[in-house]
């Protein structure tokens, strides 16, 4: 009898798919993404075909075949994932099992593992099962290739995450492949390839075409000194790099030129682009393709984060599966929860992407946001990024962290290399504010600060708290409604984007502008004020709201004095937020700081190291125990363990502002109909 894999719609079957073509045609596609991104890792390639081979296995059951013709049967009879893990097992290819029986829902944990591969469905699935083999692949079962020896369980951890994404990626694209045959769909042109070549040539030239447009002078010529120290860091062997520019130093533009010069001479696949907010990804997906001549090419150029509008109907799935869960675009530009969430998560959706990692330049902006908790497992991961998926690591921020490891932190980076090395006075250069830091003891209250920014045409005014916002700009509104203006995560994105259009016309035309917010503001979002206020806070949060003011160094003076003022002030009313890193930040700023009489300036990264390092040893950089749990192979408690954002709220959609009414209502309207993906995502444009 016939054994089928996946059903069809015709009556005789004769659309079905059989099951020995979709196990060989997965093994096939599974060994060619093996090839194409771990061509030196043989063990992959290998597990990869084993995998592929057995993971649907026991879809040979005769309960299987029944309940594809549509019977309805007890569940246990229609298991199939659990003969080939259990099969893989005997033979001592534990890498395989565990992608085995994963494949669906989840890599699961090693003593989960173990039970599942005892139970009677397992057991009865492999013995079902290969008594129906005799006709199908049983010359392969009977010649089943050696199970490679890996001691090192954290080896085994990366090695399993690689093979299970390979896996999920090919059995995903061959069953969309049967789904298009069969209902007629029109197929999906195959991802493009990163010309790097190509790229920067076109890069070069329109950098160029935007220094003629710039001014001589201090920035125009730090600019310069970034571009050729990226050009330069290049040719280096790919590892893990430093790209330390203080703001305006042009770190967008440089580092993606040292992407694709890197690219070019180590046979790169793909640029990947990684930040904290989405302000910063919007933006940046925006000038990567201006910069690149790529304006409408959203393939190309593509952003996978909550408010991408990637494409999500039937036959775009079926056929390729959604993009953001491949990235095989040449160019992605993505999120912090997108990378390390799927770096460290078990579920087939998430890890489909995983294994296009490999061969990529992965650019990490604003990396100082990383949590300290979980500092030590992230560093791991980049340090398996290098040495296991042969990609290239920079690590970009004006303000960066102490990333070496060094006694107490030994899982540490080795051989971070500066692009700019710190002699080339960068900072020196982009000096353009003067901190102004608070006395000891001295206390300002919410009336002395609306007091104090009165006095300003133009002034940012950055808080702790959403609380503490709301208060000082109820305070300064009522003077100027016009012209003052609230920010905060409080807002809906959509929402905050339009408040800020509206800010960035009035600095743009010189009129009245006081813009009070949170942290939302605290980096890569391009606004520039002569007077920035910032409340008290870790040291890297109060050197990105410096960031903001005097951003293009037009108030400086012929000399290169920096005209930005910054004043750093203690609230006499205000709360800190409950992150205990955040606090510890304060606490580091005070003692090691300004109780000593030292100001720290935005001009000495090397304070900003020693700053970092101090805080780390604060607390406990793998506060959830995160790498005992990877070393003992429990995936699923690894996926439950790493999140970047610990919110147990509840996303809600809000459309009672202005013009948001309309667009959220017709959204929701859309989003109760028969095909509600898209419409649910562009939802979270109004969402807090």
């Amino acid at each position: 009898m016939p054994y089928y894999a996946h059903t069809g719609v015709c009556k005789d079957k004769s659309d079905w798919q059989l099951l020995q073509d979709h196990l060989k045609s997965v093994a096939k596609l599974a060994v060619e993404k093996a090839e194409k991104s771990f061509p030196e890792t043989p063990i992959v390639i290998q597990q990869a075909f084993v995998s592929a081979m057995l993971h649907d296995l026991g879809k040979y059951r005769p309960g299987f075949q029944k309940y594809l013709a549509g019977e309805i049967l007890d569940r246990q009879t229609t298991y199939h994932k659990q003969a080939g893990a259990l099969l893989a097992a005997k033979h001592k290819h534990l890498l395989s099992s565990f992608v085995i029986a994963g494949h669906h829902g989840g890599i699961p944990d090693s003593h989960d593992l173990q039970s599942k591969l005892q139970d009677s469905p397992a057991k009865d699935g492999l013995e079902e099962s290969l008594s129906a083999v005799e006709t199908e692949i049983k010359d392969w079962l009977d010649n089943f290739p050696s199970a490679p020896l890996v001691e090192d369980k954290a080896l085994a951890e990366i090695l399993i995450r690689i093979i299970f994404s390979i896996l999920v990626d090919a059995d995903g694209e061959d069953t969309a492949k049967h789904e298009a045959s069969v209902h007629g769909w029109q197929h999906r042109e195959p991802a493009q390839k990163l010309c790097p070549a190509i790229d920067l040539a076109v890069l070069l030239q329109n950098i160029e075409a935007l220094s003629q447009k710039a001014k001589n002078g201090p920035t125009k010529s730090a600019r310069e000194t970034v571009l050729l120290s990226a050009l330069q860091a290049a040719d280096m062997a790919p590892g893990i790099f430093s790209l330390r520019v203080p703001t305006g130093g042009g770190k967008t533009l440089s580092g993606l030129a040292f992407a694709l010069k890197h690219a070019v001479k180590y046979q790169k696949e793909r640029i990947i682009y990684v930040a904290p907010y989405l302000t910063i990804l919007e933006q940046t997906a925006s000038v990567i393709r201006s910069a690149l001549n790529k304006h409408d090419d959203w393939n190309y150029v593509l952003e996978h984060h909550s408010l991408a509008d990637l494409d999500k109907d039937a036959e775009e799935i079926s056929i390729r599966g959604p993009r953001g869960e491949r990235w095989d675009s040449p160019i992605v530009v993505t999120s912090n929860v997108q990378l390390w969430e799927s770096l460290f998560s078990n579920k087939p959706g998430k890890c489909r992407k995983v294994h296009n990692l490999a061969r990529s330049v992965i650019l990490l902006d604003e990396c100082q946001s990383i949590p300290p908790s979980l500092f030590s497992p992230v560093c791991s991961m980049i340090q398996s990024l290098v040495e296991h998926f042969q990609s290239t690591v920079v690590l970009c921020t004006a303000t960066q962290p102490s990333w070496n490891k060094r006694t107490g932190f030994e899982e540490g980076l080795n051989g971070v290399r500066e692009i700019v090395p710190l002699e080339l006075g960068i900072f020196d250069q982009l000096k353009r504010t003067t901190i102004d830091w608070p006395a000891r003891e001295e206390q300002l209250s919410w009336e002395e600060i609306a007091d104090l920014v009165n006095k300003h045409q133009q002034a940012l005014v950055m808080l702790n708290t959403r609380k503490a916002a709301c208060s000082v700009f109820k305070l300064l509104s009522a003077a100027n409604p016009e012209h003052t203006f609230h920010l905060s995560t409080g807002l809906c994105p959509e929402h905050r984007k339009q408040i800020l259009n509206k800010v960035l016309a009035n600095l743009t035309n010189g009129k009245p502008c006081l813009l009070i917010a949170t942290q939302v503001l605290e980096a890569g979002v391009d606004i520039d004020f002569p007077v920035v206020f910032r409340e008290l806070a870790p040291l890297e949060a109060v050197l990105q709201a410096a960031g903001r003011c005097n951003r293009e160094g037009k108030l400086n003076s012929p000399n290169g004095a920096p005209g930005g003022k910054v004043k750093v002030f203690r609230s006499k009313d205000g709360k800190l937020p409950p992150d205990e890193w955040y606090r510890a930040g304060i606490s580091v700023v005070e003692a090691l700081f300004l109780a000593t009489g030292r100001n720290p300036q935005p001009d000495d990264p090397v304070l900003v190291e020693d700053y970092f390092k101090t805080l780390h040893a604060q607390g406990d950089l793998d506060k959830y125990s995160i790498q005992a749990m990877r070393k003992n192979l429990n995936f699923e408690e690894v996926a439950e363990a790493f999140k970047l954002i610990r919110d147990g709220g509840c996303p809600v959609v809000v459309a009672s502002w202005g013009d948001g009414k309309e667009k959220a209502d017709k959204l929701l309207s859309l989003a109760k109909s028969a095909r509600p993906g898209d419409s649910r995502r562009r939802l979270s444009a109004f969402q807090v």
